[in-house]
C-alpha cells in the first residue's frame, strides 16, 4: 500500500441477466441490482506497532538504487510475485516523488502547487523521470539483490506489477505517464498501460512495451494480471471515453502468453471506476473491485458481461482482490476516511452457487473505530445479510509509532519498501520471519 512517500507492502504468494456487447452497464440499462451488505464489528485496531512487524527492503540506507537524474529517494508502486521455483520478485518505481513526470513538467499550474504542497521537490532534474525497477531473493526473503531496471522509457513510468504464466512467461503491467492535462486537446501528455513479458525468470525483458487495444483517451492499470483457469490472462485498465464523462473499465483479454490483446467489455457506471482489481473464485465467476467508492461488479462468463456495480457506502482506494486458499475473498485497501491499511473478508462472494441470486447478497465484515468520519464508517448504514451466510473477517491496521512514518527516516521525499516478517488474520507480530508468506 501507498501512504505519502512511505512505502509499504504485504507479501501474499500474494443473476438474471448480464449486460451484453463490449460496453456493459450503461446507467439506465435494464440489470439486475446485487445488494451488498456490511457486518460491523467494534474494535479491530493492530496490538502491535508497525515497525515490529516490517523489515526493510529498499529505503534510506538500504539498498538503495544507484544514482541517476530523476532518483531523489522515492520508492513507490510496489508490487510482489512469489515464482514457482520459490523466487520472490518485488517490483517498484523510484523516483523524486509520488509522481515523478520527467522535466521540464508538463503539469498545470494549479495542481503542481498541490503537489509541492504534498511534499513534491521544488527543483528538479528528472530529464527520463522515474524508472521501474526490480529486486529478487532466492533465499525466502532473507536476502535481497541489488535493485535493476525493469523498464526505462522517457515517461514517469510506474506501478509494475506481475503474473506468471502458465507457460513460465514472465507478464509485467505498468502505466507510463508523460505529465498532466487536458487529454482531449493534448493527446501526447496522456497516460498508456504498457506490458512487457520475461521468459528467463524475470532476468531480461523485452526493452518496448506492448499496449492494449484501447479506445480510452487516456488509460492506467494497477494490476496485476490475472490467469483464469482456462489459462487465458485477463488485464484491466481504467481511463475515459469522453470529455466530461467519468472514468470507465476495460476488460482485455490475452489467449497467447500476453503477445496480442483483446478488449473484452467496458463497464460503467454513473460515477468514476477507478484502480480496478479483479479475481477469479472457485467456481469460475469473475469478481471486480474500483474505487473511489467501493464498486463491486461480477461475470460468470470470463469478463465479456458483467453485473451493474454496486457500492455499499465504504469509500476507499487501490484495492486489491486475493482469494485464500479456503475460498474467503480478501480485499486489501487504502481508507479515504481514516487511513491506514485496511482489509475486508468475504466468504458468501465465494461460496455462492454461480449465478448469485437477485434476492441475496455479498456479506463483507468490516470493523469501524472512532477516528474514522462518519462519512466513512456510517454504523446505521451497514448491517447485516439475513439472505447469506455471515461472513466471518477481520480488518487489518497498523499503526505507527507517534511522530514516525513508516520503517525507516528520512524527509518526506524519501520512501521504503517493506515486508511483514508474517501474515496472520489477526496480525500479531512474531519474533522473527516465517515460510508462510
Amino acid at each position: 500500500m501507498r501512504n505519502q512517500g512511505w512505502i509499504y507492502i504485504c507479501l501474499c504468494c500474494f443473476i438474471g441477466r448480464q449486460a451484453t456487447g463490449s460496453e456493459a452497464n450503461a446507467p439506465g440499462e435494464n440489470l439486475p441490482t446485487v445488494s451488498v451488505s456490511v457486518q460491523v464489528i467494534d474494535g479491530g485496531e493492530s496490538v502491535a506497532q508497525a515497525a515490529d512487524c516490517r523489515r526493510m527492503l529498499v529505503g534510506p540506507g538500504v539498498n538503495q538504487p544507484d544514482p541517476y537524474p530523476g532518483y531523489g529517494g522515492f520508492v513507490g508502486w510496489e508490487s510482489p510475485l512469489r515464482l514457482r521455483d520459490g523466487t520472490l520478485l518485488v517490483g517498484f518505481s523510484a523516483g523524486y516523488w509520488h509522481a515523478s513526470p520527467p522535466t521540464p513538467l508538463r503539469v498545470p499550474a494549479e495542481a503542481l502547487k498541490h503537489w509541492r504542497q504534498l511534499g513534491m521537490l521544488a527543483e528538479i532534474n528528472a530529464p527520463r523521470s522515474d524508472r521501474a525497477m526490480i529486486i529478487r531473493s532466492s533465499d525466502n526473503g532473507r536476502s535481497w539483490s541489488k535493485p535493476e531496471t525493469l523498464i526505462d522509457t522517457p515517461w514517469d513510468d510506474r506501478h509494475p506489477n506481475f503474473a506468471e504464466l502458465p507457460d513460465g512467461t514472465i507478464l509485467c503491467t505498468f502505466f507510463t505517464t508523460p505529465g498532466q492535462g487536458d487529454v482531449f486537446r493534448e493527446p501526447d501528455i496522456a497516460r498508456h498501460t504498457g506490458l512487457i513479458r520475461s521468459t528467463d525468470g524475470g532476468h531480461t525483458w523485452e526493452p518496448k512495451p506492448r499496449r492494449l487495444p484501447s479506445s480510452f483517451a487516456s488509460d492506467a492499470t494497477d494490476g496485476p494480471p490475472i490467469i483464469l483457469q482456462d489459462g487465458s490472462v485477463l488485464v484491466v485498465a481504467y481511463g475515459r471515453l469522453e470529455e466530461g464523462m467519468p472514468k470507465r473499465l476495460g476488460v482485455f483479454r490475452s489467449i497467447d502468453s500476453g503477445q496480442t490483446w483483446t478488449l473484452l467489455s467496458i463497464v460503467k457506471t454513473d460515477h468514476e471506476l477507478r484502480e480496478p482489481s479483479v479475481a477469479q473464485l472457485p467456481d469460475g465467476r469473475l469478481v471486480m473491485m474500483a474505487s473511489p467508492e467501493g464498486d463491486i461488479t461480477w461475470s460468470d462468463d470470463g469478463g465479456t458481461t458483467w453485473t451493474r456495480p454496486v457500492t455499499f457506502d465504504m469509500r476507499m482506494f487501490e484495492p486489491g482482490l486475493v482469494v485464500l486458499p479456503d475460498g474467503t475473498l480478501l480485499c486489501l485497501h487504502g481508507s479515504y476516511g481514516a487511513g491506514g491499511f485496511r482489509a475486508i473478508f468475504s466468504t458468501d462472494g465465494v461460496t455462492s452457487g454461480s449465478h448469485l441470486p437477485s434476492n441475496t447478497g455479498s456479506p463483507w465484515t468490516r470493523r469501524c473505530t472512532d477516528t474514522e468520519r462518519e462519512s466513512s464508517c456510517p454504523t446505521d448504514r451497514y448491517t447485516p445479510s439475513t439472505s447469506t451466510r455471515a461472513a466471518i473477517a477481520r480488518r487489518m491496521r497498523v499503526r505507527t509509532p507517534s511522530g514516525t512514518s513508516g520503517c525507516g527516516s528520512g524527509p518526506s521525499t524519501m520512501g521504503s519498501i517493506c515486508y511483514p516478517r508474517r501474515r496472520d488474520r489477526t496480525f500479531a507480530c512474531p519474533p522473527s520471519f516465517s515460510h508462510d508468506l
